[in-house]
């Protein structure tokens, strides 16, 4: 008889063993989340002047332009060289000059896409640091709350972030992420003001 319960007891371990097992575990979200990281980085990016410039200083938009550039390369984001300066043909005002503007060789793994007068760099990464809790909703709906961390580049600007939900934010933040469960394979769902999106990734859990 104590055999029997014995076994009994032994059967009632293993199922328990199985159902724990059949959710997200931490280490599972973090790979999900890691593998969505590498192939859509969140980030965001800023748009500068490149390549050829010609600068006219009788032109206001010119004169902006101009000493944004200046800026940017005493911030150390670019090199700005002088290639000519001329003094248009009958103008004692109007004056002509060319520069060429370039980005520094190790700022390069920072270029998003580049064309002839504009390069999109990047201002900063969002990584993933670590899973901090994950709550069972339901056996297909798991709330996980995430600690993510800002890498920013040599190009961040905090006035030019676009993205509201990163504003403000410290090197470290965390935010919930919900996982669904459909046809045996988890899917991240991220919350965004009213509205949810589906970030184009999956899982298959065994």
């Amino acid at each position: 008889m104590k055999n029997h319960n014995y076994l009994y007891l032994v059967l009632i371990l293993i199922v328990l063993s199985c159902s724990s097992n059949s959710g997200l575990t931490k280490s599972e979200a973090f790979k999900l989340l890691k593998k969505e990281e590498t192939e859509k980085s969140l980030q965001n990016t800023r748009v500068l002047c490149y390549g050829n410039y010609e600068y006219r200083n009788i032109n206001s938009k010119h004169t902006t332009e101009i000493n944004t550039l200046k800026q940017q390369e005493a911030e150390g984001v670019i090199n700005l060289n002088l290639v000519s300066e001329k003094r248009k043909f009958g103008s004692k005002t109007l004056k002509l000059s060319s520069y060429n503007v370039s980005l520094k060789p190790e700022h390069e793994q920072y270029v998003v896409k580049k064309s002839q007068n504009e390069v999109t760099v990047k201002m900063f990464t969002v990584k993933v640091k670590s899973i901090l809790s994950i709550d069972y909703e339901s056996s297909k709906l798991i709330k996980a709350l995430v600690e993510y961390e800002k890498v920013n580049t040599p190009f961040y600007k905090e006035e030019l972030i676009e993205n509201s939900t990163l504003k403000n934010k410290g090197d470290v933040f965390t935010k919930e992420i919900i996982f669904i469960k459909d046809n045996n394979k988890w899917e991240i769902v991220s919350e965004k003001s009213n509205y949810k999106i589906l970030i184009k990734t999956s899982f298959n859990y065994k």
